[in-house]
């Protein structure tokens, strides 16, 4: 069968692990041909002959380069082409397809009502109006699909309640993660040190994974407690920095309002290959997000045997399930209560990190991807 994946928009940290996977497992469907469009940065080496990388100028040029590339462009190869089915991958696909298309959906952030009172409470206004836009072709795109799949059933639900109604043809099939069991153990990136307790945030800086109420809550436990807690993020923070788009200004000046700048290590970006170094520097792992689709950093965080602490949305509970200890999203007091009875709990943190570990085997992506392709040959035929 002749299959074109378009996965031009895997461009966030999460789409990119999604592809890094997606690529290797593809490596062994050689009864398959594959065209697979990526974005930019998107370096393969050494693939099979049955997959064939494209990328595209125009989708490179912006959203609405993007859009035309999309909806006119890619229909018109599929054609051409003799393409019998099109996955996409990367929450958009065209409106009118020649041929049947399977959507992998997995960004709720479009139809959040949290991100957009966020915006309105940064002045982002600008932001407002392309947001709602791509929110209206991420349901459209939904609408126009044969087949949608979702990361979580808790991604599933909200994309139902946006779109007044489930897709016709859904399947919720959960992500999984780089299985790291028969490694030997990892060199920390920073060396130990026995008179404080870390945790990590494993994400670059963006509003959504509420940085702001992580820093808050440390500052209440530095106040009102005597443990000394070091927070590491995989991200940099200054004046006039933006990192897709983020401006990290107000997060950075946050840390030194309150006071905790010194508490606080920026390690910068760590290549995914390292994770493990920084997994093993720690003594918790923090997903504080307040939308999320899935959580790779939550998953990941449990298999190498960490300690989460999670904001108390439905999908981190469908993914931590009872491995993880929950706080309310939005409440500084809330996380700085359950991040203080972490601390100094050890054997509360040694219970979480078994039972991470446990739960983290439950998440395979062989199984997601013969979930997909099962769901491709069904529209196909």
């Amino acid at each position: 069968m002749r299959i074109a994946i378009n996965a031009i928009a895997s461009t966030a940290g999460g789409g990119r692990t999604y592809l890094r996977h997606l690529v290797a497992w593809l490596q062994s469907r050689e009864r398959d041909e594959f065209e697979l469009w990526v974005p930019d940065g998107a370096d393969f080496q050494n693939l099979a002959g049955h997959i064939r990388i494209r990328t595209s100028r125009l989708a490179r040029s912006g959203f609405l380069g993007r859009l035309v590339w999309e909806q006119v462009v890619l229909p018109w190869r599929l054609w051409r082409e003799g393409t019998q089915v099109l996955l996409c991958v990367g929450n958009f696909c065209p409106y009118a397809s020649p041929v049947p298309v399977v959507l992998v959906s997995a960004n709720a952030l479009y139809f959040s009502q949290p991100f957009l009172e966020d915006l309105w409470r940064r002045r982002h206004f600008r932001w407002i109006p392309r947001h709602l836009l791509k929110g209206e072709f991420v349901l459209g795109s939904a609408r126009a699909a044969e087949a949608v799949i979702t990361p979580t059933q808790a991604m599933g639900d909200a994309l139902s309640r946006a779109l007044g109604a489930p897709p016709r043809r859904w399947h919720a099939s959960w992500f999984g993660h780089q299985a790291r069991e028969n490694e030997p153990p990892a060199t920390p990136l920073l060396p130990a040190r026995t008179n404080e307790l870390r945790f990590v945030i494993v994400s670059f800086y963006n509003y959504f994974r509420n940085f702001e109420t992580v820093f808050r809550a440390l500052a209440l436990i530095r106040k009102t407690t005597d443990l000394n807690i070091r927070l590491l993020l995989t991200t940099e923070l200054r004046p006039g920095l933006k990192l897709g788009g983020y401006d990290t200004t107000q997060a950075y000046e946050l840390m030194h309002e309150l006071g905790i700048a010194s508490q606080i290590t920026c390690l910068g970006h760590v290549p995914y290959a390292d994770l493990p170094r920084v997994h093993a520097s720690v003594d918790g792992l923090i997903a504080a997000g307040y939308v999320e689709s899935f959580s790779f950093t939550l998953l990941e965080g449990m298999a190498a045997g960490l300690p989460v602490l999670a904001s108390d949305i439905p999908t981190h509970r469908e993914v931590g399930g009872d491995a993880a200890l929950y706080f309310q999203a939005l409440d500084p007091s809330d996380l700085a209560s359950q991040w203080e009875r972490l601390a100094r709990d050890p054997r509360l943190r040694q219970r979480l990190a078994a039972a991470g570990r446990e739960r983290a085997r439950l998440f395979d992506w062989a199984s997601h991807f013969e979930t997909v392709f099962r769901t491709v040959a069904e529209v196909a035929a």
